[in-house]
């Protein structure tokens, strides 16, 4: 709850950057039980190479096998997605220990060290990417959630005349953007626009600025970056090196 609560005031900081169709588009993860499944035949299949250690059971590898052989077993018999995660989770990343000198070559003449290293290190990427790809997956769900939280508020507070200063920026950009003889009228009345220490200015303040000194070809446009300012309308003074604001973008 803690962590949604963070997110929560994230959203609110920067209300100004959504709107109902924002959207957070997320692939399907890999099916975790057939992953699950997968990584535990692989992992255990290895156990042929173990005997090519010269050290036996003292061999560092071979305790790092061992320590997660557990876990490595639960895949097996995972049932369902949330348990199939779990037993992934619990699995963790396998380090490499080991020196090949210690080691014997299998039939084909390579290093049964190196193919499980090999080995492993395809295992871990994977474990990795699943677990991740679910986690953005459960994440791209809860962010629509927390937008339309996020936007409601705003609405509510509108509806209740009462306005934090994030909302009367938003207000005025989504003014000024949303309805070209509002923004025609507020550009007549500046016939100069003078911003000092402009490095100072969030994204959302320079869009208000760009409509106020936008020209008459483009007074309708609604995406700012694409507004021209009116030549000799627009005087800006900033040092990028005396930036306090860079939290705010």
């Amino acid at each position: 709850f803690d962590q949604l609560r963070q997110l929560a005031a994230a959203f609110e900081d920067q209300a100004d950057l959504l709107d109902a169709k924002t959207g957070w588009p997320v692939p399907d993860p890999t099916d975790p039980v057939a992953v699950a499944r997968q990584l535990s035949s692989e992992i255990l299949n290895l156990s042929t190479l173990l005997g090519f250690a010269k050290l036996g059971e003292e061999d560092p590898m071979i305790a790092e096998y061992h320590r997660h052989e557990l876990a490595v077993l639960r895949l097996a018999t995972v049932r369902g997605e949330i348990d199939a995660l779990q037993a992934l989770m619990s699995v963790g990343q396998f380090k490499t220990p080991g020196n090949q000198k210690d080691w014997g070559r299998d039939g084909t003449g390579q290093s049964a060290l190196k193919l499980i290293k090999d080995a492993l290190k395809v295992v871990n990427a994977t474990l990795a990417e699943t677990i991740e790809a679910h986690r953005r997956a459960a994440l791209g769900a809860v962010l629509g959630y927390v937008r339309d939280f996020t936007l409601a508020s705003a609405e509510a507070r509108r509806s209740d005349g009462v306005a934090t200063f994030q909302d009367l920026l938003t207000w005025a950009r989504d003014l000024l953007r949303d309805h070209p003889e509002a923004r025609q009228r507020a550009r007549q009345r500046f016939s100069r626009i003078f911003v000092d220490e402009f490095q100072d200015t969030d994204p959302l303040q320079a869009e208000i600025v760009w409509f106020l000194a936008g020209d008459d070809a483009t007074s309708t446009v609604d995406e700012w970056r694409q507004v021209v300012p009116e030549p000799g309308k627009l005087f800006i003074v900033g040092d990028p090196q005396q930036s306090i604001y860079r939290f705010r973008r």
